[in-house]
């Protein structure tokens, strides 16, 4: 009789799709922002008179990627986000957990990879880094993040809710903020689109932590 099923199965093939795996990506570096708006003012530095201003501009920018530290603690995702299976919502009280469309590592890991890539990026510093490290350093500060919700919606907007801190290198709470940003529209069964709007959700959320870090290391509370 097995031998008799596994014969058919054969024949008639297997029905069941392609597994497909995805990762989050990070923002490019064209689309970077800029890290001063008309409004701001870059730290202060000594002047000397027989520099120009495109020297001036490039000696702050130097110290300020010299300057920048920043420690990223272990990621807190609710459980339910905390699978291989990619999750969408079907309903106010309903998901869809996509069984042939999985994560290409751990979700947690992804998280936390891509945002030390994207603040790395936009801090143009290699002084960004995940805790634990095998490194002993000394960060100006450190970041918490605690994921709420992470998804496509019912509605099918792509949503991000996050709660998250900014330390002193002492550990002293400088920020938190509660944030809830949403995305693009995007069909249930698009995951390919529906993880491109999750990577852009996610660099907007790493350009809120940038200008959060700009206007402590301006206000010089970091200290």
């Amino acid at each position: 009789m097995l031998l008799a099923v596994s014969g058919c199965s054969r024949m008639l093939g297997d029905s069941s799709p392609p597994t497909r795996y995805f990762i989050l990506s990070p923002l490019s570096i064209e689309n970077k922002i800029e890290r001063f708006d008309s409004s701001s003012e870059p730290f202060k530095t000594a002047k000397d008179d027989s520099k120009t201003d495109a020297d001036d501009q490039s000696v702050t920018q130097q110290e300020i990627k010299t300057e920048i530290g920043v420690a990223v603690e272990p990621m807190q995702i609710p459980s339910y986000l905390d699978r291989a299976e990619i999750v969408v919502r079907t309903g106010d009280n309903e998901l869809d957990i996509a069984e042939f469309n999985k994560w290409g590592e751990n979700f947690q890991g992804n998280l936390s990879r891509i945002l030390v890539e994207n603040l790395s990026i936009l801090f143009e510093s290699d002084k960004i880094y995940q805790i634990p490290s095998k490194k002993r350093r000394y960060p100006n500060f450190r970041v918490s993040v605690r994921i709420k919700k992470f998804e496509r919606g019912h509605d099918g907007i792509t949503i991000l809710a996050v709660r998250w801190m900014l330390y002193s290198q002492d550990k002293k709470i400088l920020f938190r903020e509660s944030i809830f940003l949403t995305g693009q529209e995007v069909a249930k069964d698009d995951y390919p689109a529906i993880v491109k709007a999750m990577s852009s959700l996610w660099a907007e959320f790493s350009r809120r932590v940038v200008e959060r870090v700009y206007k402590q290391q301006l206000s010089g509370d970091e200290k």
